[in-house]
């Protein structure tokens, strides 16, 4: 569940069972950084997506899955 109300959306998904994810578009401090993953941005894309997906990225954002598209021969 990607959501950008804590209470309604976060709180919500995780009393459901269902992974939530932050989008914490003003900066305000996260309430609990354990209990969901925090986005700030859609931005860049590609991270954003590796990280909903839950994909495992290098230090500089770049994808490491499997599922890269540089790394298909």
């Amino acid at each position: 569940m990607l959501g950008d109300a804590w209470k309604s959306d976060v709180l919500g998904a995780t009393q459901a069972g269902i992974r939530a994810i932050w989008l914490n578009r003003t900066g305000i401090t996260c309430p609990d950084p354990e209990l969901a993953l925090e986005l700030r941005s859609f931005e860049p894309l590609e991270v954003a997506i590796c990280s909903i997906l839950g994909q495992p990225q290098s230090e500089d954002g770049t994808r490491t899955s499997r599922y890269d598209d540089t790394a298909r021969s």
